[in-house]
């Protein structure tokens, strides 16, 4: 059964998977390591970034704690991404704009 696609997203039976203008991506897509440095908020910002360029994202989120002390602690998170070096340049530097303090690294980018 082929999947069915509303407005960019294609469901499935085993859940949603986002799609950037409802493209499947290529089984012979890159994948490159993304690492951020930062707030889980905005892990899960980039993360949702990335996924509205297109892109596909595997990643764990981090568990979030309310605290005072949490606020400043910086946590480490690595993206899976599969797709074009370009596209995750582009999600990178748009998420710049809302968390100017996370870091940002993409591995192979030289």
């Amino acid at each position: 059964m082929p999947p069915l696609r509303i407005r960019g997203i294609f469901f499935r039976s085993r859940g949603v998977v986002s799609r950037g203008a409802g493209e499947l991506a290529s089984p012979m897509a890159e994948t490159h390591t993304v690492t951020y440095r930062g707030s889980p908020p905005f892990a899960s910002m980039l993360a949702h970034l990335l996924e509205q360029e297109g892109l596909e994202v595997t990643w764990e989120r981090p568990e979030e704690t309310r605290g005072v002390g949490d606020m400043t602690q910086a946590y480490v998170v690595e993206m899976a991404v599969a797709g074009s070096l370009g596209a995750i340049k582009a999600a990178v530097a748009r998420s710049r704009k809302h968390a100017p303090r996370g870091e940002v690294e993409i591995e192979d980018d030289d």
